[in-house]
């Protein structure tokens, strides 16, 4: 133990190398502790600092794939999206080339046969048969005019605040003996857009006066209606067209053919002024 009252140089010298080892060594023990830290922990804390800052290759990999799954599930919803549910465009225009409308609609019903023209929302042409000695046993009271489900026709609309009568090609006084063609006659297959002075004048004279002939020769007359469509027709703004005007054809088997051809207006004069020479030769239609 060096007496502190007196310090030499010599003890001096060794106090200092003394406490300068002991200084050397701190050094030595500090270091040493630092160094005996678990690397495996250092490297562990580092790879989770990098794993905060840029993902795994794996981790890219599944956030690539679920955003190209997320896309694929997009496109296939728009794809159910645009499927034939009837509501969508696509199905829309399927739709309407279905009902492609028909210019000679073929149709032969228990009264009469007709082809019909769904653009023009008219007939064609028109044939039926007057049968004689009808007796009546049912009225047109009441009734009106009724669409045909399958065939694009003109409708109500059509005739709204106009000249143009609902105008019976085969007429319902034919059908008298009969509910059930009474019935047939007013279907919008059987209706023309006809002027009505033309309706309620001689067109209806004509129609007693082969209602007549059929009594007369007793035998059953034959009539074919045509209707004329050309430039001085008219679309309405229903998009139906009117006729200019009917080539009406006539046959009692064993006694000839007459033809007559009216102008869709108020005629001028009697029904026998309107007699042509008949276009051709006609038959009778018998229903099924």
């Amino acid at each position: 133990m060096i007496d502190s009252d007196f310090v030499s140089p010599k003890n001096l010298i060794t106090l200092f190398f003394h406490r300068k080892g002991l200084l050397i060594l701190f050094v030595i023990f500090t270091f040493c502790n630092a160094s005996d830290s678990n690397p495996q922990t250092d490297i562990t804390r580092l790879e989770n600092q990098s794993n905060q800052l840029v993902p795994t290759q794996t981790e890219s990999q599944n956030t690539s794939e679920t955003e190209t799954s997320a896309q694929n599930n997009d496109s296939n919803a728009e794809d159910n999206d645009n499927s034939d549910d009837g509501n969508n465009p696509h199905s829309e225009s399927k739709n309407s080339e279905q009902k492609t409308k028909n210019e000679d609609y073929l149709i032969e019903g228990p009264i009469f046969r007709v082809s019909y023209n769904e653009i023009k929302e008219q007939p064609n042409w028109l044939e039926y048969t007057i049968r004689p000695n009808l007796r009546a046993t049912t009225s047109r009271d009441g009734r009106n005019f009724y669409d045909v489900d399958s065939v694009h026709t003109s409708d109500d609309d059509d005739y709204y605040k106009n000249v143009w009568d609902k105008g019976h090609l085969a007429p319902a006084a034919a059908f008298i003996d009969s509910d059930f063609y009474m019935h047939e006659s007013f279907s919008y297959l059987n209706c023309t857009l006809q002027h009505q002075s033309l309706n309620r004048g001689q067109w209806a004279v004509l129609e007693g006066e082969l209602r007549k002939r059929a009594n007369q020769y007793q035998k059953r007359v034959c009539v074919r209606i045509e209707l004329i469509f050309d430039d001085q027709s008219v679309t309405l703004p229903t998009d139906a067209v009117v006729p200019s005007g009917y080539i009406k054809y006539s046959y009692i088997e064993g006694v000839g053919q007459e033809c007559y051809q009216f102008e869709n207006k108020k005629p001028l004069g009697s029904w026998r002024e309107q007699v042509i020479d008949c276009p051709k030769d006609i038959g009778c239609y018998n229903p099924k």
